[in-house]
């Protein structure tokens, strides 16, 4: 089923579990080649977001690769990216989010295309991963947990986060994908080595000082976030809400609010305004159920971690609907 006969495009989430899915990835793609004794055939790789995911499904239609088999991972997939995914030769679709379409729709594209989707609720993508193909790699599936549920305890868990966190802090745009696509590569052809011995080997002196200038960076952006975050009490609900001008790792911002004096808060509305749109994202440390208000702005994700992106209107439109929401919910 992973036998790619045409070049495969994978399109993964750009994170710390998009970049170990496709990792995992090119591996399963690889070795399925290698035991058919065929010439592997190149495979692309994309890096991007829930939102910019409709972007690149339609550029690649558009440079007419739709001959490509097509892997899409830790992504969800909604009416509009299915009608786009199903014109490639084969669809792979792998992802662990809550749906926001129903079942009756993915069995339609399963039985009208060459699509086959493993759909299903685990800490990370990468566990659904390794759990569904039998890929052994329990070290590994644990630290992606952590990573993904913001629940960081082991180290190498945190250093496999900052280092692609120093990754997404140095570079940006297509570079930042060329960068990725050599990382995963050289993860992909040491999966062994990682679950055995963690990723300490990939630290040389110049990602080192990527990673320092990154940290450095983020305790600064830390000390912003908590002096300028607005709380609110709604209801019996406490709301936090954090306006940023440039990104910054959510869960360093879920992580420095927890020391707050007024935490925790049941709600963190993290706004991030672009020349484009405005990045939202939604998190809690009491295990609110906060994918409804992503939900109320076209978005997904989790119960307790998810996010939208919306057209750059005023600040004000956007925390009314939140409070509106919030308000109306019975304690």
């Amino acid at each position: 089923m992973f036998l790619a006969y045409h070049s495969m495009i994978i399109i993964t989430h750009c994170d710390e579990d998009g970049l170990m899915s496709a990792a995992l990835m090119y591996t399963l793609n690889n070795n399925a080649q290698d035991q058919k004794n065929q010439k592997r055939n190149k495979t692309l790789l994309f890096f991007t977001s829930p939102f910019l995911l409709l972007k690149r499904l339609l550029t690649l239609a558009y440079k007419n690769v739709l001959k490509h088999d097509l892997c899409i991972l830790d992504l969800s997939p909604t009416e509009k990216t299915l009608c786009l995914a199903a014109l490639f030769n084969s669809v792979t679709w792998l992802d662990h989010h809550e749906l926001t379409i129903n079942k009756m729709q993915l069995d339609y594209f399963a039985k009208m295309f060459k699509m086959n989707f493993y759909l299903a609720k685990f800490k990370s993508n990468t566990s659904l991963m390794i759990k569904h193909f039998n890929l052994g790699f329990t070290n590994i599936a644990n630290w992606l947990d952590q990573i993904d549920t913001n629940a960081v305890q082991h180290k190498q868990a945190e250093l496999f986060r900052s280092i692609v966190s120093a990754y997404k802090h140095s570079y940006a745009g297509a570079v930042l994908n060329t960068e990725l696509v050599a990382l995963t590569k050289k993860i992909a052809n040491n999966l062994e080595r990682i679950e055995n011995h963690g990723f300490d080997w990939i630290i040389d002196e110049e990602l080192q000082n990527k990673i320092d200038n990154f940290k450095d960076w983020l305790k600064l952006k830390q000390q912003e976030v908590m002096q300028n975050v607005k709380v609110e009490k709604i209801n019996s609900l406490k709301l936090a809400i954090v306006k940023l001008k440039e990104s910054m790792p959510v869960y360093a911002i879920t992580n420095c609010l927890a020391t707050h004096k007024d935490a925790p808060f049941d709600v963190i509305v993290v706004l991030t305004r672009k020349p484009k749109s405005i990045k939202l994202e939604f998190r809690t440390h009491t295990n609110f159920d906060v994918l409804q208000l992503a939900r109320l702005f076209g978005g997904g994700g989790h119960k307790v971690a998810s996010g939208a992106t919306v057209k750059p209107i005023h600040d004000f439109f956007i925390i009314f609907k939140i409070k509106e929401f919030l308000h109306k919910l019975k304690h």
